[in-house]
This record gives C-alpha cells, sequence and structure tokens, in this order.
C-alpha cells in the first residue's frame, strides 16, 4: 500500500525572537537547538553571532524578481567585506550593496558597522541617501530600537533604491 508523503514540521522549543524570520539575539545561548542532532552538527556559533537579530531580507528582493547574491565577497585595497546583499545591473555597471543592521544597540555591533560605513564611502561606495558613489550605492536598513522589523519600510526603502 502506498501512501501520500507527508511533510511534518517542527520547531526547536526556544527562539528569543518569536518565530519572526531572524536569527535569535542570543545564539550561543539557545541551548535547544543542541537537541537537535542536525542542528547541533551544523550549528555555527559565530556566524549566528554576527547575524544575530537579522531578518530574512531577501524575501523583500525576490518579490521584486532582483537578482542578488548573499554575503559576496567585496574586496578593495587588501580588505575584505561582505555585503549583506550584493545587487549588480549588468547593463548600466552600477553596483549596490545592501546592509542590514540587526542589533545596533550592542555597542561592539555598533562600532563594527560604523567602522565598515567608514570603510565603504573611503572606497567610493556611499549611502543611497547621499546619491550613492563613484563605486557604488549602499542601501542601509535597520531594526527598530525595540528589536523589531518594519518589514513594509524596509521594503519600500528598497523601491526608492532600486527604482
Amino acid at each position: 500500500m502506498n501512501l501520500p508523503l507527508r511533510h511534518l514540521s517542527i520547531r526547536v522549543p526556544w527562539h528569543d525572537t518569536g518565530w519572526d524570520a531572524r536569527v535569535c539575539l542570543a545564539p550561543r545561548l539557545n541551548g535547544s537547538c543542541l537537541k537537535l542532532t542536525r542542528t547541533a552538527e551544523s550549528r555555527g556559533d559565530a556566524t549566528e553571532e554576527v547575524n544575530a537579530g537579522k531578518h530574512l531580507d531577501a524575501n523583500v528582493l525576490a518579490a521584486r524578481g532582483v537578482d542578488h547574491t548573499y554575503e559576496r565577497l567585496l574586496s578593495t585595497e587588501g580588505v575584505t567585506k561582505y555585503p549583506d546583499f550584493t545587487i549588480e545591473d549588468m547593463e548600466s555597471g552600477v553596483s549596490q550593496y545592501w546592509e542590514h543592521c540587526g542589533i545596533l544597540h550592542v555597542p561592539s555591533y555598533r562600532r563594527r558597522w560604523e567602522e565598515k560605513l567608514a570603510w565603504y564611502r573611503q572606497n567610493g561606495i556611499r549611502p543611497h541617501e547621499d546619491g550613492g558613489g563613484p563605486a557604488g550605492t549602499l542601501i542601509i536598513t535597520r531594526d527598530e530600537a525595540n528589536g523589531s522589523i518594519d518589514s513594509e519600510s524596509i521594503a519600500e526603502r528598497i523601491r526608492r533604491a532600486l527604482g
């Protein structure tokens, strides 16, 4: 007898952002993930800490049909960065880089972000609000002060930046 294939979905019993499509705010403290064998074996605390609080922003780009690359290597003068998203328009040759700042209330994260923003500016990649730069345009989105995500606001910012 052939039975129809069924999909069973389970969730880890603890998640500090309420299952709102974000990485945990404190991934290293989430011991519940260790109860799931595959998750425990592939868990990357260092990567998750860097992405703590980040929303799955690619959905905004996909909904607009925008080709993009996640964390594509960007090197200038021997320094390498990984923008959250890179959007290249092959016809115009214009590159746009989207950075989403998830936990600016954490001093070490804020400091790293400020250093990264200065690096972008020094290398001719300037914020969309400043008209962009000769080497590209930087789209910056942020979580709200309380850690929530205003998806509509982010989608509107992307729409304005991409035209």
